[in-house]
């Protein structure tokens, strides 16, 4: 389906039947796609890439092209390449937007069938980055260090300890020959990071455009659809001046902004009135888009019934996800953790630093989607200083400061749980009372003692 039937440039799936008739990976066809990118990169399997580490309990579906190869290395070890291929298993579908993974098909964690989604990282530039990326602190290069690889696996394993939700780091292969510079000047080996979820698909992703404007071509492409079609729309444009100061808020207003989400759905400041009628464009695309996406995570986690309509099914999980992120943000509080060390004092915070805790970086499966930035503080102090490149004074303030940045995190993910919220009112699945009972989930999960007693009281 084509946005509001009119905007060529952009498809939106039609159902959430769709799941699964990909060609390349079963969520290919619930994604949007352009029509001019289609979001398939070719991948180059890496012979001599070492294991580093590897899910004991990891399986994958035997390989009949290489005899004697370990059917995980040969489908994991890969990179983006951009020769042509022979390999029947080097296609890799990515999702809009994502610069430096791809999704994998074909595995499984023994025991544990809530991990659906699985995603190698470091595999280089996809499709989306190349032509120029958002800014993510340091080069663009597509590549991930062992460093830290290493240090979201440790984190992702504890959170996952303390009853948090985060994906596990699942394989870590590292690539011959390439290294990482750091932001200290150091430099790490450069690596292919597996993942497993319980849902890849984050809470930003409820927008099926939001994801293309980190990618210069795709943000431009999308862009310039947005801009002509209000152009068509509008009988009173006053001149083509009009329609390209359209474009021109559309991009900078929207390219890559971590807060474009929250600035759409008027949480906080909103967007500027010129860009009024894209905004209508973008919302009627999350109202198409959003409910079949968030039912098929609902009847995955379980908290709505597989026959259940768009409307119930997203109420559900509105209430859950909101009870689940604010029991994990209060289970974060009680181990010390933060999401992101780039706080006023710190070595490397910056003004315009993007607080990475934002509706980019956590699923619909109320998940802790990237781990990059976040540490307990309380650890020892030489090796977060070595995993995370900070001094000993950024560590010894981040302790000192911990309840006042803590509040930081506290507010930022309620803000993403607002976002769940005010997309189920957009699509009348949620009223106005019922929203704000799903907030007050929220704050119950943080408060409630019940929710910080043990690993089992958010759902597994």
């Amino acid at each position: 389906m084509v946005i509001s039937g009119s905007l060529g440039a952009v498809e939106i799936p039609e159902s959430d039947g769709a799941y699964g008739a990909g060609a390349v990976h079963p969520l290919e066809a619930m994604f949007p796609r352009l029509r001019t990118m289609d979001g398939i990169d070719q991948s180059a399997w890496m012979p001599d890439a070492e294991p580093v580490f590897v899910h004991p309990d990891l399986r994958a579906a035997p390989n009949g092209g290489a005899n004697g190869v370990d059917p995980l290395h040969i489908r994991l070890a890969r990179v983006v390449t951009r020769n042509e291929s022979t390999e029947a298993d080097g296609m890799r579908f990515v999702e809009p937007g994502v610069g430096r993974t791809f999704l994998v098909d074909g595995i499984a964690i023994a025991d544990e069938p809530q991990r659906h989604d699985f995603s190698c990282s470091g595999v280089g530039l996809t499709c989306y980055a190349r032509g120029g990326f958002a800014d993510v602190g340091r080069d663009l290069d597509g590549m991930v260090s062992l460093k830290r690889a290493l240090h979201r696996k440790r984190t992702a394993r504890r959170l996952e300890a303390i009853g948090c939700r985060a994906p596990t780091v699942v394989a870590i292969y590292q690539l011959p020959a390439r290294m990482v510079r750091m932001l200290d000047g150091t430099v790490s080996p450069a690596v292919v990071m597996v993942r497993a979820f319980r849902s890849i698909a984050r809470v930003k992703q409820l927008d099926p455009i939001a994801g293309f404007f980190h990618g210069a071509r795709s943000g431009a492409i999308v862009a310039s659809a947005l801009v002509e079609t209000v152009a068509r729309r509008a009988t009173r444009l006053a001149s083509p001046i009009e329609a390209m100061h359209h474009l021109a808020t559309a991009v900078t207003r929207s390219y890559a902004a971590a807060d474009d989400l929250a600035r759409l759905l008027a949480l906080i400041e909103p967007l500027p009135a010129p860009a009024c009628p894209v905004r209508q464009l973008r919302l009627d695309a999350i109202r198409a888009y959003a409910p079949q996406l968030l039912r098929l995570i609902a009847v995955r986690e379980g908290v709505a019934a597989a026959g259940s309509g768009f409307r119930r099914a997203m109420a559900s999980h509105a209430a859950w996800f909101c009870r689940a992120l604010g029991a994990q943000l209060r289970r974060m509080r009680d181990a010390r953790f933060l999401h992101d060390y780039h706080h006023e004092g710190v070595r490397r915070h910056a003004a315009g630093w993007l607080y990475t805790l934002v509706e980019n970086n956590v699923t619909l499966a109320c998940e802790f989607a990237d781990l990059e930035t976040g540490l307990f503080v309380d650890d020892d102090i030489s090796a977060l200083c070595d995993a995370l490149q900070l001094t000993p004074e950024d560590v010894s303030l981040l302790r000192r400061s911990y309840d006042a940045h803590h509040r930081t995190d506290l507010e930022m993910a309620r803000r993403i749980a607002e976002c769940v919220v005010a997309i189920g009112k957009l699509c009348d699945a949620l009223t106005r009372d019922t929203g704000e009972a799903c907030l007050d989930e929220f704050t119950r999960g943080y408060l409630s003692s019940s929710y910080a007693e043990g690993a089992h009281s958010c759902p597994s």
